[in-house]
């Protein structure tokens, strides 16, 4: 399976289950961040996801959820400890998934500064390939400033050159 074709049948997941729905849910119920809830709901699919794909690859080999088990240190880069992804799988391909929302603020600023942190990823050299869940609730919608030809131009770019891809999810 290739890596594209994994990250199809996670975004279909994500939208049928409505997990950015459960994940508001989550915040809501228990006072979390948003991050803490995504992460456990989206690392859960992903690790349900991986199970079904690849019976033969041990779970706790490859994919790893920020908050959960150890994790491998990246690279050093700009004096931090390098880039570490909400969600990682290192086998069978080497994927940083990112997990990004817009809140109450500005979906446009926050958009972009999910696309700078994401190429971040691969620019390291410690991924492949990334992956942006970007999930949109604050009320203004984005998909309508998406279609530009500047922001295709971008996006098309961070495909190819960065293999980077950001999906993205409105309530």
């Amino acid at each position: 399976m290739e890596v594209q074709d994994f990250v199809e049948k996670l975004v279909n997941e994500i939208k049928a289950r409505n997990a950015f729905g459960k994940v508001l849910e989550k915040v809501r119920e228990n006072r979390l961040r948003w991050d803490i809830a995504a992460r456990e709901i989206i690392g859960s699919l992903v690790e349900e996801l991986f199970r079904t794909c690849f019976p033969e690859i041990k779970l706790e080999d490859s994919v790893k959820v920020e908050g959960k088990g150890v994790i491998r240190k990246p690279k050093p880069i700009f004096g931090s400890y390098g880039q570490y992804p909400d969600i990682r799988i290192e086998k069978p391909w080497k994927l940083a998934i990112e997990l990004d929302n817009s809140g109450r603020r500005n979906a446009g600023s926050r958009y972009k500064m999910a696309l700078v942190k994401a190429a971040l990823n691969v620019l390291s050299k410690d991924w492949d390939y990334c992956v942006v869940l970007f999930h949109n609730y604050g009320g203004k919608k984005l998909e309508p400033y998406l279609s530009g030809k500047t922001e295709q131009d971008i996006l098309k770019f961070y495909e190819e050159k960065l293999k980077t891809k950001i999906y993205l999810f409105e309530d």
